[in-house]
């Protein structure tokens, strides 16, 4: 068996050589004949016959004849076949000369793809070789991970533990949810409470508005009648300086002859001339007045505390300003303090006014801070209500600084059931008598080294009229234990000596109690808490440690004179 392409080839061959075997029967396919016309050789197909003068011999017999004329014919027909041999053996030789050519180029080719094929082979072996290791090494760590897996499970109890954590984590969402919904109600209010102040704050815009029209129409009044004050002057300078001149020349040319009558003409223009130097004074003066005037009138609308662009530097200056100016929220910017617009609730209605509120307890939330609470917050809705706020310490620092001492402070309550107050309807005013009260945020007992006096007045209808007041004088007595203080806080039971109603004043009925006129009180970080139990302007006593704003349903407030 040999490859195709060999067997091919031997194929092409076989046919050539069948061809020239052909070529020559063709060619010799009728009768060799010698040169007497005897047939010495005839050949038809596949038989080969010798003829000679003795008959016919063929070839398969043993016997041979031979003739002079058939040795010639057959040696000549042998040099024919010979040269066509040769031809032929030429012809096979060029085309094996080839065809080797061509096999040895299909073999190097096919040894060449052959190599190729077996360098993929060697390749892909190495691959898998490779995919091998790697497939025994995730094998491996298959193994780690469930060994790990198995030392990680857990055992149903810490399971158990861990749902019951979950339960716990989900019921604190469901209360963090319901204080967001408390809060998105507690923003609404204020979004109201803003768009209120916002309409009112247009309403006032257009009040100043108009205020400056009219202090412009003003101005421009005083203007024309000042232009046509200097024009009149003007001329009357004029005609002065005209009068002086010819008086002058009038002296030049008759001073020789009448010396008395120039004189008089002196003492005349000297006269005229004080009387113009005098409207020129009285002019600037007008003048000076009504910018004076005009200055004035533009700064009291600029600083009327209507917005945080106009803040007024007190509530004084408000009230000095507009003597009718009604309770409610203004803007103030204290250069002595955090020199930035702030909203704050003022109280114009008392005689002893006015009041700034300054910080309010409720909820339980921490005021102690120097930050502002709830800056601008629906704590300033009302004199006192269910909502907590400060003012930012260095506002009421300056505040508490820019009156020096006897700086009176007003207190109010609201909610609950204990009678404080005339049950929260009156206010209280606490001043510190020759002294000033401490910046917030620092701890003062009226009590301690130097003992300093103060005086209690109780107003039971909050219309700034006292009803009831009372002076103390510390006897030492060890403060309340209600919370830690950080503000005022006092104890004084009973009095010290020199502690007395304040004249022109009566003693409460409920300072006929056995608690009499002995007081408690403590301004801590979450609520404000009182034995102020003769202030309630009643038969009945005020309780002992009262927490005011230590929960939402009551609030405690401070105000400032300002």
């Amino acid at each position: 068996d040999c490859p195709p392409l060999l067997r091919m080839k031997r194929d092409r061959i076989s046919l050539s050589l069948a061809v020239l075997l052909a070529s020559v029967t063709l060619a010799h396919s009728q009768s060799l004949r010698s040169a007497n016309g005897t047939m010495i050789l005839e050949v038809a197909g596949a038989q080969l016959t010798l003829k000679g003068n003795g008959g016919e011999v063929s070839a398969g017999q043993s016997a041979l004849v031979y003739q002079t004329d058939l040795t010639a014919s057959i040696n000549t027909t042998a040099s024919i076949l010979n040269n066509q041999l040769t031809q032929l053996s030429s012809q096979l030789g060029t085309q094996v000369s080839q065809m080797g050519s061509q096999l040895n180029n299909q073999i190097n080719s096919a040894s060449s793809s052959a190599n190729r094929a077996m360098d993929n082979v060697i390749l892909m072996q190495q691959t898998f070789i490779q995919l091998q290791s790697t497939f025994i090494h995730m094998q491996g760590q298959l193994l780690s991970f469930n060994l790990s897996l198995d030392a990680r499970t857990l055992p149903i109890t810490q399971l158990q533990s861990s749902v019951l954590l979950l339960n716990q984590s989900i019921q604190s969402l469901v209360r963090t949810q319901q204080e967001i919904l408390t809060r998105v109600s507690t923003l609404e209010d204020r979004a109201n409470g803003i768009n209120t102040t916002l309409l009112s704050e247009a309403s006032k815009g257009a009040a100043l508005n108009n205020a400056l029209v009219n202090e412009t129409s003003r101005a421009v009044r005083v203007e024309s009648s000042l232009a046509q004050q200097i024009v009149s002057e003007t001329q009357r300078a004029t005609a002065a300086e005209s009068s002086l001149a010819s008086l002058l020349n009038f002296t030049n040319t008759s001073l020789v002859t009448d010396r008395v009558s120039n004189r008089d003409q002196f003492s005349q223009l000297s006269s005229a001339v004080t009387n113009e130097i005098s409207a020129r004074i009285t002019a600037d003066n007008i003048l000076t007045n009504v910018t004076n005037q005009l200055n004035a009138s533009f700064l009291n609308l600029l600083q009327s505390g209507s917005s945080s662009l106009n803040a007024a530097p007190s509530a004084s200056f408000i009230k000095t300003q507009n003597p009718t100016a009604p309770d409610g929220i203004y803007w103030l910017r204290l250069a002595s303090g955090s020199n930035i617009p702030f909203q704050a609730y003022i109280i114009f209605s008392r005689p002893d006014g006015p009041f700034v509120k300054a910080v309010q307890w409720n909820n339980n939330v921490d005021i102690s801070g120097a930050a502002a609470v709830n800056a601008g917050g629906t704590w300033l809705n009302a004199q006192v209500n269910l909502a907590a706020g400060k003012l930012a310490s260095a506002d009421i620092n300056a505040m508490i600084t820019s009156l020096g001492t006897s700086v009176p402070t007003l207190w109010r309550v609201t909610g609950g059931s204990d009678p404080l107050f005339n049950s929260g309807a009156g206010a209280m005013k606490f001043v510190f008598t020759g002294a000033s009260v401490p910046p917030w945020g620092t701890t003062r007992q009226p009590s301690v080294t130097p003992s300093q006096p103060f005086e209690c007045y109780l107003d039971t209808t909050n219309s700034g009229v006292y009803q009831f007041a009372y002076r103390y004088v510390p006897g030492g007595t060890a403060p309340c234990s209600h919370v830690t203080s950080v503000w005022i806080n006092d104890h004084e039971s009973p009095p010290g000596a020199g502690s007395a109603v304040i004249a022109g004043f009566t003693a409460p009925a409920s300072a006929s109690l056995s608690s009499g006129w002995s007081i408690c009180w403590t301004c801590g970080a979450n609520g404000l808490y009182t034995n102020l139990h003769w202030m309630t302007g009643t038969s009945v006593g005020s309780g002992g440690s009262i927490p005011w704003g230590t929960s939402a349903a009551t609030a405690a407030t401070i105000y400032l004179r300002n």
